[in-house]
């Protein structure tokens, strides 16, 4: 699985067009508007929310890697056309697909006299 950042959904496409996996990891700005009780106005809050693409065109092996993930009914967006892929919505989802990009690095033993 190759690893794609913010405005890289072309080149992640690609890579799945190839036959490949590919994490398409990027931030979008979720805005909600809440209603203040006491006054009745409007007020919006925007946050930064981390998402991701995981692109596949070999739906098998799309899904079992979602399931991998910890997604337990896998909706694939695009079924059947360029660019199928699950979207990643879970800081959980995101966290361990990111490590099976790169595996975490083991810890470094400190041993004494070698």
């Amino acid at each position: 699985m190759k690893l794609f950042g913010q405005l890289e959904y072309r080149e992640a496409m690609n890579v799945a067009d190839k036959g490949g996996e590919a994490l398409h990891v990027f931030v979008r700005e979720k805005t909600t508007i809440k209603v203040d009780e006491k006054t009745g106005k409007k007020r919006s809050y925007t946050q930064e929310v981390e998402l991701a693409h995981l692109y596949d065109n070999v739906i098998d092996r799309l899904r079992v890697t979602a399931l991998a993930l910890g997604i337990e009914d896998p909706d694939v967006k695009r079924e059947g056309l360029r660019g199928q892929h699950v979207l990643l919505t879970k800081k959980t989802e995101i966290r361990k697909a990111l490590e099976l990009v790169a595996p975490p690095e083991p810890p470094v033993l400190n041993v004494r006299g070698a």
